[in-house]
């Protein structure tokens, strides 16, 4: 898995390290502590660099080497999103570590939260596939600030952060055969909605569980979110198929 992505726009730095006084805890505390940025987290604003910690600590990448173990939290990952100075090289976007530039938070984290498991209504790959493939389901998640909102980076940082996980096979096969990706995204979080649409995920429809209803995006929300999908093998083969 690639430590750093580039765009035309923009740089995707993966996160190494989440201790005290490190380069990555006080960039990712910069998107965590805006109100905006993470109006939407179930984890709330963060207020301290030690909440900053605390929340990352549970999505965070986890170095290379664990991944021997094969089990989901060792095979997710975390990056931290800048806006890439126009006309500098790409050696120059590597070497950058300009706090003026961090604009957000992308990751990829295990499935977990939200009443699973899905509903039948909710799959992403058929039943006849799943039974001779196993597979890796991941969550895709964004944070990024206000200041860039509506300019394009968002759909752009996560489809770079999905393909580039897709291509890294030797991260999750063996002992998965198939990756794919879900998007978890509140019924009155249309910004969200349009960026999963952008990336290509595809709505499968609303989860819904038994539980109470939690403060998110300025008011209590209940129980309930829209789910959509991506699954690259059957993206590419739909591509192809169009080609021809």
């Amino acid at each position: 898995m690639a430590d750093i992505i580039l765009t035309p726009r923009l740089k995707l730095h993966r996160i190494a390290t989440l201790e005290s006084g490190s380069t990555d805890l006080a960039h990712a505390h910069i998107i965590r502590s805006s109100p905006e940025a993470t109006i939407w987290s179930i984890s709330g604003v963060s207020k301290s660099l030690e909440h900053t910690q605390k929340v990352m600590g549970q999505i965070a990448t986890v170095p290379d080497a664990a991944v021997a173990r094969n089990d989901v939290p060792n095979l997710r990952v975390t990056y931290l999103v800048y806006a890439r100075v126009e006309g500098e090289s790409d050696e120059q976007a590597r070497e950058s570590r300009d706090p003026e530039r961090v604009i957000g938070i992308c990751s990829l984290n295990d499935l977990k939260v939200y009443g699973m498991p899905f509903g039948e209504h909710l799959r992403i790959v058929p039943k006849e596939i799943a039974a001779r493939e196993k597979v890796l389901m991941l969550e895709a998640g964004w944070q990024l600030l206000p200041t860039v909102w509506g300019k394009g980076y968002c759909p752009e940082a996560v489809t770079a952060m999905l393909s580039s996980y897709h291509e890294s096979t030797s991260r999750w096969n063996p002992p998965y055969q198939r990756v794919c990706f879900v998007a978890v995204v509140g019924e009155m979080n249309p910004r969200s909605q349009k960026v999963a649409s952008k990336v290509g995920f595809t709505r499968l429809g609303i989860h819904e569980w038994e539980g109470e209803d939690t403060f998110l995006g300025g008011a209590m929300q209940p129980p309930r979110v829209i789910v959509f999908g991506l699954d690259p093998e059957s993206s590419a083969a739909e591509k192809e198929v169009k080609g021809k």
